[in-house]
């Protein structure tokens, strides 16, 4: 078997490329949000007054910090920070339900979990388990320490590469989140060849909606904005008509939207009612994007580079499509990047030929190290022995080198752009007294992508409504992940050795409606 090529360890580190593009140009603006716009002194001087007050409490070099923080510039300062510490962030998805959060925090065992005073009835369990901090008593104690007299420059950690700087979860193919580690290699590799991609610079501004919890949020955008020394235009969260005006207002050059973004900005029909001739780059990502919303948001607007980028959190960013470059056609991802190298393998763990599917493996300095186990567990390898990732995505390479994604090995459903596992879906809702059996599946929806649609078989003699099954979802479920469609049946179609016969479904889906 092939074995991919290895790059030298890199031994920069993610606060030290940040220090550059400060020192650079410190009297620039880094981050907009609001009313505020933060230069790149003030950023760096709240980072460094949050590592010295998390240093006081105890975090120190490799320790977990977890956080449950909407977009906020507390929340890149925190980040930052925590890089400067060399410890690692573990940012927790804020649409994840009560019990979610608590399982999460149980596997990781952060130090420390610092949240927003929105999320307390996401953590009203969390307490006694974890030391915990609140966002604002951290922004109080920020302000006093800027207040103080300037004291002698901090001592940083050591960091090597190795070192683990952030840790996404992400849904596992079992239902049970999986903590990602991303390394200081990882990610300022990440940041470094996607800056290129998406010709990031000093002049560039960004409006970020995407949640800095996700990668695509924060590694493969954000950062990449900050750390070539640009311009971000924070959201808080995503609103359509809001983000048209924000544009506008502080003349955005790069624009990132998962596909149900593109999806609703074009619903509202403004985008010629607008001055959006600063748009240069339009860039798509976490989902498959319908080739007619494309099309329609290049004919609007024919200043711009649409962009299409394909990748996974364990292997960050596999492929990029510029618009102009050809028409690949439907499923076309583009070529892939630099460093990168993408096998295709068929269900014997062959090569595949050009123009035959098979699952897209891949392998880089930038695939994750492994997947957290747990405190005091070894991680377990994202990779096989010889380095290679099976992503789970199913798809091919033409002869061009060109690389196109079919579906999914994998029983994922995506959903406005998070990863929905059905197992998980189909597990919680077993869990209901009155029912007998679930089975999840993805169907097609043109805002969503897809919908989380479930089957459900109730206990014999029982009667269960769909507000039921909705508030049972909703206390188990993080919001997104709960059926948005449910169909009654009286049984499940099966194969010859029992198990649930996932594409009659689809047919039946199709047949009776409830696939879009």
């Amino acid at each position: 078997m092939r074995q991919p090529k290895r790059q030298n360890a890199n031994t920069l580190d993610v606060w030290s490329l940040f220090e550059a593009a400060a020192s650079a140009a410190p009297d620039r603006i880094a981050v907009d949000f609001r009313s505020q716009s933060i230069s790149y002194r003030e950023l760096r001087a709240r980072a460094v007054a949050i590592r010295e007050l998390l240093g006081a409490r105890g975090v120190k070099h490799l320790d977990r910090v977890a956080t449950l923080l909407p977009n906020t510039p507390l929340t890149v300062a925190l980040y930052l920070a925590l890089a400067a510490l060399g410890s690692t962030v573990v940012p927790v998805n804020t649409r994840l339900a009560a019990r979610e959060v608590e399982e999460l925090l149980s596997e990781a065992r952060p130090g420390l979990f610092i949240f927003d005073h929105q999320y307390q009835d996401k953590v009203a369990r969390v307490g006694a388990t974890v030391r915990t901090l609140l966002a604002s008593e951290l922004s109080l104690e920020v302000e006093r320490v800027q207040l103080q007299p300037e004291r002698s420059p901090p001592q940083y950690a050591r960091i090597d590469p190795s070192d683990p700087c952030i840790i996404f979860y992400t849904s596992g193919t079992t239902g049970r989140p999986k903590g990602v580690i991303r390394t200081q290699q990882n990610v300022c590799l990440s940041v470094l060849i996607m800056m290129r991609m998406q010709n990031f610079r000093h002049d560039t501004v960004l409006l970020a909606p995407l949640p800095l919890f996700h990668i695509s949020g924060w590694e493969t955008k954000f950062l990449c904005c900050l750390l070539a020394g640009g311009r971000a235009v924070l959201m808080e969260r995503f609103d359509a008509e809001e983000m048209l005006a924000l544009v506008e207002r502080h003349q955005v050059s790069h624009l990132f939207l998962v596909p149900t973004m593109t999806h609703d900005v074009l619903r509202l029909g403004k985008l010629t009612g607008r001055d959006l001739s600063s748009l240069r780059y339009w860039q798509s990502g976490t989902a498959p994007l319908p080739s007619e919303l494309r099309e329609e948001v290049v004919r609007q607007l024919p200043q711009l580079q649409f962009l299409i980028s394909y990748g996974t959190t364990e292997a960050g960013t596999i492929a990029f499509l510029e618009h102009s470059e050809r028409n690949c056609g439907p499923g076309c991802v583009g070529h892939i990047l630099p460093s990168v190298h993408v096998r295709i393998v068929d269900d014997d763990g062959c090569d595949a030929r050009a123009g035959e599917a098979g699952e897209i493996w891949c392998a880089s300095p930038m695939v994750s190290a492994g997947l957290f186990a747990g405190e005091g567990k070894m991680a377990t390898p994202a990779t096989n022995d010889e380095g290679w990732l099976a992503t789970g995505d199913l798809g091919y390479l033409d002869t061009d080198g060109f690389l196109f994604v079919s579906g999914r090995k994998k029983d994922v459903i995506i959903s406005g752009g998070e990863n929905v596992v059905a197992a998980e879906v189909e597990e919680a809702l077993k869990s209901h007294p009155k029912i007998s059996e679930a089975a999840v599946i993805g169907t097609p929806d043109d805002r969503w992508g897809e919908d989380v649609t479930a089957f459900i078989v109730p206990v014999s003699g029982a009667t269960v409504a769909r507000d039921e099954v909705d508030q049972h979802c909703r206390a188990l479920l993080a919001g997104y992940k709960c059926p948005r469609r449910i169909e009654f049946v009286d049984s499940l179609p099966k194969t010859s050795i029992g198990k649930i016969a996932k594409a009659a479904l689809r047919e039946l889906a199709a047949q009776s409606g409830t696939a879009s």
